[in-house]
Protein backbone atom coordinates (compact mmCIF):
# COMPACT_ATOMS: atom_id res chain seq x y z
CA UNK A 1 0.00 0.00 0.00
CA UNK A 2 3.24 2.34 -0.14
CA UNK A 3 5.79 3.55 2.54
CA UNK A 4 5.39 3.24 5.92
CA UNK A 5 6.02 7.07 6.40
CA UNK A 6 3.17 8.32 3.93
CA UNK A 7 0.63 5.90 5.71
CA UNK A 8 1.73 6.99 9.18
CA UNK A 9 0.85 10.11 7.86
CA UNK A 10 -2.37 10.12 6.27
CA UNK A 11 -2.35 7.87 9.62
CA UNK A 12 -1.86 11.18 11.29
CA UNK A 13 -4.73 13.15 9.27
CA UNK A 14 -7.38 10.47 9.83
CA UNK A 15 -7.06 10.99 13.46
CA UNK A 16 -6.68 14.20 13.18
CA UNK A 17 -10.21 14.68 11.13
CA UNK A 18 -12.57 12.22 13.11
CA UNK A 19 -15.85 13.21 12.74
CA UNK A 20 -15.14 16.28 10.23
CA UNK A 21 -17.69 16.24 7.40
CA UNK A 22 -16.29 15.51 3.61
CA UNK A 23 -17.10 14.85 0.58
CA UNK A 24 -16.82 11.10 -0.18
CA UNK A 25 -15.75 9.17 -3.17
CA UNK A 26 -13.53 7.10 -5.68
CA UNK A 27 -13.29 5.50 -8.66
CA UNK A 28 -14.84 1.92 -6.62
CA UNK A 29 -17.67 4.46 -5.20
CA UNK A 30 -18.89 4.92 -8.74
CA UNK A 31 -22.42 4.04 -10.08
CA UNK A 32 -24.58 3.70 -12.92
CA UNK A 33 -27.52 5.84 -12.44
CA UNK A 34 -29.17 5.09 -15.97
CA UNK A 35 -27.65 3.62 -19.24
CA UNK A 36 -29.27 2.74 -22.73
CA UNK A 37 -31.43 -0.31 -22.69
CA UNK A 38 -32.45 -0.21 -19.58
CA UNK A 39 -35.41 1.61 -17.99
CA UNK A 40 -38.50 2.37 -15.73
CA UNK A 41 -41.25 -0.61 -15.64
CA UNK A 42 -44.17 0.35 -18.19
CA UNK A 43 -42.30 3.09 -19.93
CA UNK A 44 -39.80 2.95 -22.91
CA UNK A 45 -36.57 1.89 -22.65
CA UNK A 46 -34.09 4.73 -22.95
CA UNK A 47 -32.07 5.32 -26.06
CA UNK A 48 -29.73 8.69 -25.01
CA UNK A 49 -29.62 10.85 -22.46
CA UNK A 50 -28.62 14.60 -21.81
CA UNK A 51 -26.90 16.33 -19.49
CA UNK A 52 -27.53 14.78 -15.79
CA UNK A 53 -27.76 17.66 -12.99
CA UNK A 54 -27.42 16.62 -9.29
CA UNK A 55 -28.86 18.17 -6.04
CA UNK A 56 -27.09 18.83 -2.83
CA UNK A 57 -29.11 15.52 -1.68
CA UNK A 58 -27.53 13.43 -4.37
CA UNK A 59 -30.58 13.43 -6.20
CA UNK A 60 -30.20 13.41 -9.85
CA UNK A 61 -32.90 14.44 -13.09
CA UNK A 62 -31.98 13.74 -16.55
CA UNK A 63 -33.56 14.70 -19.79
CA UNK A 64 -33.76 10.97 -21.91
CA UNK A 65 -35.66 9.81 -25.35
CA UNK A 66 -38.08 8.50 -22.82
CA UNK A 67 -38.93 11.87 -20.83
CA UNK A 68 -37.54 13.74 -17.77
CA UNK A 69 -36.56 11.68 -15.55
CA UNK A 70 -35.52 11.51 -11.47
CA UNK A 71 -33.11 9.07 -9.70
CA UNK A 72 -33.40 9.35 -5.86
CA UNK A 73 -30.21 9.29 -3.66
CA UNK A 74 -30.59 5.77 -3.68
CA UNK A 75 -31.15 4.89 -7.24
CA UNK A 76 -35.06 4.46 -7.86
CA UNK A 77 -35.74 5.73 -10.78
CA UNK A 78 -39.35 8.09 -11.33
CA UNK A 79 -40.93 9.02 -15.03
CA UNK A 80 -41.56 12.71 -14.00
CA UNK A 81 -43.56 13.22 -17.46
CA UNK A 82 -42.71 12.37 -21.37
CA UNK A 83 -43.75 13.43 -24.49
CA UNK A 84 -47.42 13.17 -25.25
CA UNK A 85 -48.02 13.08 -21.71
CA UNK A 86 -51.16 15.19 -20.27
CA UNK A 87 -49.78 17.68 -18.24
CA UNK A 88 -51.87 17.81 -14.99
CA UNK A 89 -53.63 21.38 -14.02
CA UNK A 90 -53.08 22.65 -17.43
CA UNK A 91 -55.73 23.71 -20.21
CA UNK A 92 -58.18 20.46 -21.33
CA UNK A 93 -56.41 19.22 -24.35
CA UNK A 94 -52.32 20.30 -23.56
CA UNK A 95 -49.82 17.75 -23.69
CA UNK A 96 -45.46 17.64 -23.45
CA UNK A 97 -44.60 18.19 -26.94
CA UNK A 98 -41.13 17.11 -28.28
CA UNK A 99 -38.45 17.64 -25.65
CA UNK A 100 -36.02 19.24 -27.54
CA UNK A 101 -32.44 19.77 -25.90
CA UNK A 102 -32.02 19.70 -21.98
CA UNK A 103 -30.76 23.56 -21.62
CA UNK A 104 -33.90 25.31 -22.76
CA UNK A 105 -35.83 23.04 -20.60
CA UNK A 106 -33.50 23.68 -17.91
CA UNK A 107 -34.20 20.32 -15.76
CA UNK A 108 -33.02 20.99 -12.33
CA UNK A 109 -33.17 18.95 -9.22
CA UNK A 110 -33.80 21.08 -6.39
CA UNK A 111 -32.25 20.43 -2.42
CA UNK A 112 -36.05 19.59 -1.27
CA UNK A 113 -36.49 16.99 -2.95
CA UNK A 114 -38.43 18.21 -6.10
CA UNK A 115 -37.26 18.93 -10.00
CA UNK A 116 -38.09 21.77 -11.75
CA UNK A 117 -38.56 21.96 -15.95
CA UNK A 118 -39.67 24.61 -18.04
CA UNK A 119 -41.74 21.98 -19.79
CA UNK A 120 -42.28 22.25 -23.67
CA UNK A 121 -46.18 21.62 -24.40
CA UNK A 122 -49.06 21.87 -26.92
CA UNK A 123 -51.81 23.67 -26.33
CA UNK A 124 -54.71 22.77 -27.44
CA UNK A 125 -53.36 19.78 -29.46
CA UNK A 126 -51.54 22.64 -31.15
CA UNK A 127 -47.61 23.13 -31.59
CA UNK A 128 -46.69 26.45 -31.83
CA UNK A 129 -43.38 28.37 -32.84
CA UNK A 130 -41.61 28.96 -31.14
CA UNK A 131 -42.87 26.39 -28.63
CA UNK A 132 -44.92 27.18 -25.55
CA UNK A 133 -43.40 26.50 -22.33
CA UNK A 134 -44.81 26.03 -18.82
CA UNK A 135 -42.99 26.13 -15.80
CA UNK A 136 -43.58 23.62 -13.59
CA UNK A 137 -42.04 21.87 -10.26
CA UNK A 138 -42.90 18.30 -10.31
CA UNK A 139 -42.92 16.28 -6.78
CA UNK A 140 -41.28 12.69 -7.96
CA UNK A 141 -44.50 10.13 -7.24
CA UNK A 142 -46.60 13.51 -6.34
CA UNK A 143 -47.67 15.42 -8.90
CA UNK A 144 -46.77 18.45 -10.60
CA UNK A 145 -47.19 21.95 -9.67
CA UNK A 146 -47.43 24.84 -12.62
CA UNK A 147 -45.74 28.18 -11.56
CA UNK A 148 -47.56 29.60 -15.03
CA UNK A 149 -49.63 28.85 -18.27
CA UNK A 150 -50.04 30.66 -21.56
CA UNK A 151 -52.98 32.19 -21.85
CA UNK A 152 -54.13 31.71 -18.51
CA UNK A 153 -54.86 34.15 -15.27
CA UNK A 154 -51.91 35.41 -13.13
CA UNK A 155 -52.87 34.75 -9.41
CA UNK A 156 -53.70 37.78 -7.65
CA UNK A 157 -55.67 39.32 -10.34
CA UNK A 158 -52.46 40.72 -12.41
CA UNK A 159 -54.18 39.49 -15.97
CA UNK A 160 -53.27 36.64 -17.74
CA UNK A 161 -49.78 34.71 -18.31
CA UNK A 162 -48.23 36.30 -21.49
CA UNK A 163 -48.14 33.71 -25.08
CA UNK A 164 -44.65 34.66 -25.33
CA UNK A 165 -41.89 31.73 -24.25
CA UNK A 166 -42.22 31.25 -20.23
CA UNK A 167 -39.33 29.99 -18.44
CA UNK A 168 -38.56 29.55 -14.98
CA UNK A 169 -35.54 29.67 -12.42
CA UNK A 170 -35.70 28.34 -9.14
CA UNK A 171 -33.71 28.45 -6.27
CA UNK A 172 -30.83 25.47 -5.28
CA UNK A 173 -33.29 25.42 -1.88
CA UNK A 174 -36.56 25.48 -3.65
CA UNK A 175 -37.38 28.56 -1.68
CA UNK A 176 -37.54 31.34 -3.97
CA UNK A 177 -39.17 31.42 -7.63
CA UNK A 178 -39.06 33.49 -10.82
CA UNK A 179 -41.16 33.49 -14.36
CA UNK A 180 -39.58 35.17 -17.28
CA UNK A 181 -40.49 35.63 -21.29
CA UNK A 182 -38.90 36.32 -23.97
CA UNK A 183 -40.20 39.87 -24.51
CA UNK A 184 -39.42 42.22 -21.69
CA UNK A 185 -41.37 40.79 -18.09
CA UNK A 186 -40.04 39.08 -15.46
CA UNK A 187 -42.04 38.03 -12.21
CA UNK A 188 -40.64 36.73 -9.29
CA UNK A 189 -42.37 35.09 -5.83
CA UNK A 190 -41.76 32.14 -3.72
CA UNK A 191 -45.04 30.12 -5.11
CA UNK A 192 -46.94 30.44 -7.97
CA UNK A 193 -49.96 31.97 -5.88
CA UNK A 194 -47.48 35.02 -4.82
CA UNK A 195 -45.37 35.60 -8.14
CA UNK A 196 -45.35 39.41 -8.93
CA UNK A 197 -43.98 41.69 -11.53
CA UNK A 198 -40.78 42.81 -11.57
CA UNK A 199 -40.76 46.47 -11.84
CA UNK A 200 -38.21 49.26 -13.22
CA UNK A 201 -36.61 47.06 -15.84
CA UNK A 202 -36.61 48.66 -19.79
CA UNK A 203 -39.09 47.99 -21.65
CA UNK A 204 -39.96 47.51 -25.56
CA UNK A 205 -36.37 47.70 -25.96
CA UNK A 206 -34.75 44.09 -26.19
CA UNK A 207 -35.35 40.32 -24.83
CA UNK A 208 -34.87 38.84 -21.62
CA UNK A 209 -31.59 36.87 -22.08
CA UNK A 210 -31.79 35.01 -19.11
CA UNK A 211 -32.82 35.25 -15.43
CA UNK A 212 -31.16 33.37 -12.20
CA UNK A 213 -32.12 32.85 -9.13
CA UNK A 214 -29.60 32.59 -6.09
CA UNK A 215 -30.75 30.60 -3.16
CA UNK A 216 -31.06 33.98 -1.02
CA UNK A 217 -34.12 35.55 -3.01
CA UNK A 218 -31.71 37.75 -5.15
CA UNK A 219 -32.45 37.38 -8.88
CA UNK A 220 -30.26 38.30 -11.86
CA UNK A 221 -31.51 39.58 -14.75
CA UNK A 222 -29.79 39.78 -18.32
CA UNK A 223 -30.36 41.91 -21.22
CA UNK A 224 -29.13 42.87 -24.16
CA UNK A 225 -29.42 45.01 -27.26
CA UNK A 226 -29.32 48.03 -25.10
CA UNK A 227 -27.50 50.90 -25.40
CA UNK A 228 -26.51 50.56 -29.06
CA UNK A 229 -26.17 47.02 -28.41
CA UNK A 230 -24.42 46.37 -25.25
CA UNK A 231 -25.64 44.22 -22.54
CA UNK A 232 -26.46 44.99 -19.01
CA UNK A 233 -27.60 43.40 -16.12
CA UNK A 234 -30.12 44.06 -13.15
CA UNK A 235 -30.35 42.10 -9.40
CA UNK A 236 -34.14 42.02 -8.72
CA UNK A 237 -34.03 41.50 -4.75
CA UNK A 238 -36.80 40.95 -2.22
CA UNK A 239 -37.41 44.48 -1.63
CA UNK A 240 -36.27 46.59 -5.05
CA UNK A 241 -33.92 46.52 -8.10
CA UNK A 242 -29.90 47.12 -8.62
CA UNK A 243 -28.29 48.07 -11.48
CA UNK A 244 -25.06 45.89 -11.73
CA UNK A 245 -23.36 48.91 -12.60
CA UNK A 246 -22.59 51.28 -14.44
CA UNK A 247 -20.70 52.99 -11.80
CA UNK A 248 -17.79 51.32 -10.31
CA UNK A 249 -14.98 52.34 -7.77
CA UNK A 250 -11.38 51.80 -9.31
CA UNK A 251 -8.23 52.92 -7.45
CA UNK A 252 -9.95 55.12 -5.38
CA UNK A 253 -12.40 57.16 -7.43
CA UNK A 254 -15.97 56.37 -8.93
CA UNK A 255 -15.60 55.59 -12.89
CA UNK A 256 -17.89 53.82 -15.26
CA UNK A 257 -17.92 50.52 -15.27
CA UNK A 258 -18.70 48.91 -19.37
CA UNK A 259 -21.85 47.05 -19.61
CA UNK A 260 -22.45 43.52 -17.61
CA UNK A 261 -22.15 40.67 -19.96
CA UNK A 262 -22.03 37.96 -17.17
CA UNK A 263 -23.29 37.71 -13.50
CA UNK A 264 -22.84 35.26 -10.55
CA UNK A 265 -24.60 35.56 -7.01
CA UNK A 266 -22.83 33.76 -4.41
CA UNK A 267 -26.09 33.52 -2.29
CA UNK A 268 -24.94 36.34 0.55
CA UNK A 269 -26.08 39.20 -1.20
CA UNK A 270 -23.16 40.01 -3.42
CA UNK A 271 -22.51 39.63 -7.02
CA UNK A 272 -20.03 39.48 -9.53
CA UNK A 273 -20.07 41.25 -13.26
CA UNK A 274 -18.00 40.73 -15.91
CA UNK A 275 -17.11 42.50 -18.70
CA UNK A 276 -16.27 40.97 -21.78
CA UNK A 277 -15.41 43.97 -23.89
CA UNK A 278 -12.36 45.12 -21.57
CA UNK A 279 -12.12 42.52 -19.91
CA UNK A 280 -13.26 43.70 -16.23
CA UNK A 281 -14.01 42.11 -13.08
CA UNK A 282 -16.03 43.71 -10.69
CA UNK A 283 -18.04 42.59 -7.15
CA UNK A 284 -21.40 44.64 -6.30
CA UNK A 285 -23.67 44.22 -3.44
CA UNK A 286 -27.32 43.50 -3.59
CA UNK A 287 -28.02 46.29 -1.44
CA UNK A 288 -27.16 49.12 -4.33
CA UNK A 289 -24.52 51.35 -4.36
CA UNK A 290 -21.47 51.32 -7.10
CA UNK A 291 -19.48 47.70 -7.46
CA UNK A 292 -16.41 47.92 -6.73
CA UNK A 293 -13.42 46.88 -9.65
CA UNK A 294 -11.89 43.71 -8.45
CA UNK A 295 -10.00 42.47 -11.63
CA UNK A 296 -8.80 45.22 -14.19
CA UNK A 297 -7.62 44.86 -17.69
CA UNK A 298 -5.38 41.96 -16.74
CA UNK A 299 -4.27 43.15 -13.24
CA UNK A 300 -6.07 43.34 -9.72
CA UNK A 301 -7.75 46.24 -8.75
CA UNK A 302 -5.37 46.57 -5.58
CA UNK A 303 -2.03 45.57 -7.34
CA UNK A 304 -0.62 42.56 -7.49
CA UNK A 305 3.22 41.94 -7.99
CA UNK A 306 3.15 38.65 -8.72
CA UNK A 307 0.66 37.78 -10.76
CA UNK A 308 -1.25 38.94 -13.97
CA UNK A 309 -3.55 37.43 -16.52
CA UNK A 310 -6.52 38.46 -18.54
CA UNK A 311 -9.75 36.24 -16.82
CA UNK A 312 -11.66 34.88 -20.35
CA UNK A 313 -14.73 34.28 -18.24
CA UNK A 314 -16.23 35.01 -14.66
CA UNK A 315 -16.69 31.69 -12.95
CA UNK A 316 -17.39 31.09 -9.23
CA UNK A 317 -17.85 32.17 -5.51
CA UNK A 318 -17.41 29.57 -3.41
CA UNK A 319 -19.06 29.70 0.55
CA UNK A 320 -16.25 30.75 1.67
CA UNK A 321 -15.94 34.58 0.54
CA UNK A 322 -13.52 33.20 -2.25
CA UNK A 323 -13.89 34.60 -5.90
CA UNK A 324 -12.73 31.83 -9.03
CA UNK A 325 -11.56 33.57 -12.47
CA UNK A 326 -10.76 30.83 -15.33
CA UNK A 327 -8.45 32.07 -18.93
CA UNK A 328 -7.99 28.33 -18.90
CA UNK A 329 -6.00 27.94 -15.70
CA UNK A 330 -8.06 28.30 -12.75
CA UNK A 331 -7.18 31.28 -10.23
CA UNK A 332 -8.25 31.62 -6.99
CA UNK A 333 -8.52 34.81 -4.45
CA UNK A 334 -10.37 36.44 -1.31
CA UNK A 335 -13.59 38.80 -2.13
CA UNK A 336 -11.94 40.88 0.42
CA UNK A 337 -8.41 41.29 -1.49
CA UNK A 338 -7.81 40.89 -5.63
CA UNK A 339 -3.74 40.58 -4.23
CA UNK A 340 -4.31 37.07 -3.01
CA UNK A 341 -5.00 35.84 -6.33
CA UNK A 342 -3.36 32.65 -7.30
CA UNK A 343 -3.38 30.19 -9.25
CA UNK A 344 -5.23 27.12 -8.31
CA UNK A 345 -5.53 24.64 -11.13
CA UNK A 346 -3.25 24.83 -14.61
CA UNK A 347 -2.71 22.04 -17.17
CA UNK A 348 0.49 21.07 -16.00
CA UNK A 349 -0.73 20.59 -12.21
CA UNK A 350 -0.01 17.38 -11.40
CA UNK A 351 -2.17 14.05 -10.34
CA UNK A 352 -2.54 12.06 -7.06
CA UNK A 353 -1.17 8.71 -8.46
CA UNK A 354 0.82 9.27 -11.61
CA UNK A 355 0.23 12.22 -14.29
CA UNK A 356 -0.89 15.96 -15.12
CA UNK A 357 -4.23 17.65 -15.28
CA UNK A 358 -4.49 18.89 -19.00
CA UNK A 359 -7.13 20.94 -20.19
CA UNK A 360 -10.87 21.07 -18.80
CA UNK A 361 -13.76 23.15 -17.73
CA UNK A 362 -14.36 23.96 -13.92
CA UNK A 363 -16.94 23.77 -11.64
CA UNK A 364 -16.62 25.02 -8.15
CA UNK A 365 -19.06 24.15 -5.26
CA UNK A 366 -19.68 25.81 -1.69
CA UNK A 367 -16.65 23.92 -0.38
CA UNK A 368 -14.44 25.00 -2.81
CA UNK A 369 -13.71 21.77 -4.35
CA UNK A 370 -13.57 21.54 -8.00
CA UNK A 371 -14.44 19.64 -11.08
CA UNK A 372 -12.41 19.39 -13.89
CA UNK A 373 -13.46 17.68 -17.05
CA UNK A 374 -13.24 16.86 -20.89
CA UNK A 375 -14.07 14.49 -23.38
CA UNK A 376 -11.97 11.70 -22.29
CA UNK A 377 -11.32 12.05 -18.68
CA UNK A 378 -13.18 13.78 -15.37
CA UNK A 379 -11.22 14.72 -12.05
CA UNK A 380 -12.01 16.13 -8.57
CA UNK A 381 -9.83 18.57 -6.37
CA UNK A 382 -9.96 18.84 -2.84
CA UNK A 383 -7.72 20.69 -1.12
CA UNK A 384 -7.16 17.96 1.58
CA UNK A 385 -5.91 15.83 -0.97
CA UNK A 386 -5.23 17.45 -4.39
CA UNK A 387 -6.69 16.50 -7.95
CA UNK A 388 -7.54 13.02 -7.92
CA UNK A 389 -8.82 10.90 -11.31
CA UNK A 390 -12.22 10.48 -10.74
CA UNK A 391 -13.01 8.53 -14.05
CA UNK A 392 -11.42 8.50 -17.03
CA UNK A 393 -11.54 6.94 -20.82
CA UNK A 394 -9.96 3.08 -20.80
CA UNK A 395 -11.81 2.94 -17.07
CA UNK A 396 -14.65 -0.15 -16.18
CA UNK A 397 -18.14 0.59 -15.18
CA UNK A 398 -20.08 -1.82 -13.46
CA UNK A 399 -23.43 -1.56 -15.02
CA UNK A 400 -25.27 -4.29 -13.11
CA UNK A 401 -23.60 -6.78 -10.76
CA UNK A 402 -21.35 -8.52 -12.42
CA UNK A 403 -21.46 -6.74 -15.76
CA UNK A 404 -19.14 -3.69 -16.57
CA UNK A 405 -18.55 -1.56 -19.56
CA UNK A 406 -15.51 -0.11 -20.75
CA UNK A 407 -15.71 4.05 -21.09
CA UNK A 408 -14.47 5.71 -24.40
CA UNK A 409 -15.34 9.19 -23.60
CA UNK A 410 -17.63 11.81 -22.06
CA UNK A 411 -20.19 13.83 -23.96
CA UNK A 412 -19.35 17.28 -24.31
CA UNK A 413 -22.90 18.44 -24.25
CA UNK A 414 -22.87 17.02 -21.01
CA UNK A 415 -21.05 19.83 -19.69
CA UNK A 416 -23.15 22.59 -20.21
CA UNK A 417 -24.05 22.28 -16.41
CA UNK A 418 -20.33 23.34 -15.75
CA UNK A 419 -19.87 25.95 -18.74
CA UNK A 420 -23.02 27.76 -17.61
CA UNK A 421 -23.43 27.24 -13.95
CA UNK A 422 -22.47 30.07 -11.22
CA UNK A 423 -23.14 27.63 -7.65
CA UNK A 424 -25.96 30.28 -6.72
CA UNK A 425 -27.47 31.11 -10.14
CA UNK A 426 -30.46 28.40 -9.59
CA UNK A 427 -29.09 27.14 -12.28
CA UNK A 428 -28.30 22.85 -12.83
CA UNK A 429 -25.15 21.59 -11.65
CA UNK A 430 -22.87 18.98 -12.15
CA UNK A 431 -21.11 19.02 -8.71
CA UNK A 432 -23.08 19.27 -5.57
CA UNK A 433 -22.07 21.12 -1.96
CA UNK A 434 -20.69 16.92 -0.86
CA UNK A 435 -18.47 16.57 -3.65
CA UNK A 436 -20.69 14.58 -5.44
CA UNK A 437 -20.41 14.47 -9.21
CA UNK A 438 -22.84 13.36 -12.30
CA UNK A 439 -21.56 13.18 -15.97
CA UNK A 440 -22.92 11.58 -19.25
CA UNK A 441 -20.56 8.81 -20.62
CA UNK A 442 -20.11 6.79 -23.61
CA UNK A 443 -19.11 3.09 -23.15
CA UNK A 444 -16.74 1.52 -26.37
CA UNK A 445 -20.27 -0.71 -27.36
CA UNK A 446 -21.65 2.81 -28.25
CA UNK A 447 -24.14 2.73 -25.58
CA UNK A 448 -24.40 5.51 -22.89
CA UNK A 449 -24.69 5.75 -19.09
CA UNK A 450 -25.53 8.63 -16.25
CA UNK A 451 -22.68 7.94 -13.91
CA UNK A 452 -22.48 9.06 -10.33
CA UNK A 453 -19.35 9.43 -8.50
CA UNK A 454 -17.62 11.93 -5.47
CA UNK A 455 -14.84 14.10 -5.16
CA UNK A 456 -12.40 11.93 -2.41
CA UNK A 457 -11.15 13.53 0.41
CA UNK A 458 -7.97 12.42 2.40
CA UNK A 459 -9.22 9.69 5.40
CA UNK A 460 -12.51 9.18 3.76
CA UNK A 461 -12.07 5.07 2.49
CA UNK A 462 -15.67 4.41 3.01
CA UNK A 463 -17.05 6.87 0.73
CA UNK A 464 -19.75 8.22 3.63
CA UNK A 465 -19.00 11.67 3.63
CA UNK A 466 -17.40 11.23 7.36
CA UNK A 467 -13.91 10.81 8.70
CA UNK A 468 -14.38 8.90 11.47
CA UNK A 469 -13.08 5.75 13.35
CA UNK A 470 -14.56 3.50 10.25
CA UNK A 471 -12.10 5.16 7.80
CA UNK A 472 -9.14 4.38 10.54
CA UNK A 473 -10.32 0.72 10.99
CA UNK A 474 -10.00 0.06 7.40
CA UNK A 475 -6.53 1.67 6.76
CA UNK A 476 -5.17 -0.30 10.15
CA UNK A 477 -6.41 -4.04 8.88
CA UNK A 478 -5.00 -3.06 5.17
CA UNK A 479 -2.07 -1.43 6.68
CA UNK A 480 1.23 -2.96 4.34
CA UNK A 481 -0.93 -4.56 1.86
CA UNK A 482 -1.85 -3.71 -1.74
CA UNK A 483 -5.20 -1.71 -2.45
CA UNK A 484 -7.24 1.34 -3.79
CA UNK A 485 -8.74 4.07 -1.91
CA UNK A 486 -11.85 1.93 -0.30
CA UNK A 487 -8.89 -0.24 1.38
CA UNK A 488 -6.97 2.97 2.95
CA UNK A 489 -4.95 3.55 -0.09
CA UNK A 490 -5.35 7.43 0.19
CA UNK A 491 -2.39 8.61 -1.85
CA UNK A 492 -2.79 6.44 -4.58
CA UNK A 493 0.12 4.44 -4.91
CA UNK A 494 -1.37 1.28 -5.11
Amino acid sequence: MGRLGRIARVCAGVMAALGVAAGAGAKERTTVVARTGSGVPNTPSFSYFSMPAISDRGEVAFLSSAGIYHASGAGALTRLTGVGSVLAGAPAGTTVDSLGTWYDLSVQPLNDGRVSVNVPVKLGGVTTTPTRRIPAIFTPGAGVSLLAVPGQPIAGGTGTWPMAVLKATVSANGKYVAVHDQSYSVWRGTSAADLKPVTGLPTGVAPIVGAYMGRDGNLAVSMYNLDGGAGRTFVSTPTGLVQAGPSVIYNGTTQTFPQASAVRLDGHGRYLVYSRSTPNVAVGSAAGGPMTMYWANGRAASGNSTLSFTPNSVRFFDGQDNIYLSNGSLFVGSIHDPSTMRVLLQSTTPVVGGGMLGTGMYLVNRMGQVLIANSTAVHGYDESLGVVSLLKAGDQVEISPGVTRTVSRFSETGFETITYDGYDDGRPRSLNDMGEVVVQAYFTDNSMGIIKTRIPVAGDATADGLVDFSDYAILRKNFGGVGDRSKGDFDGDG
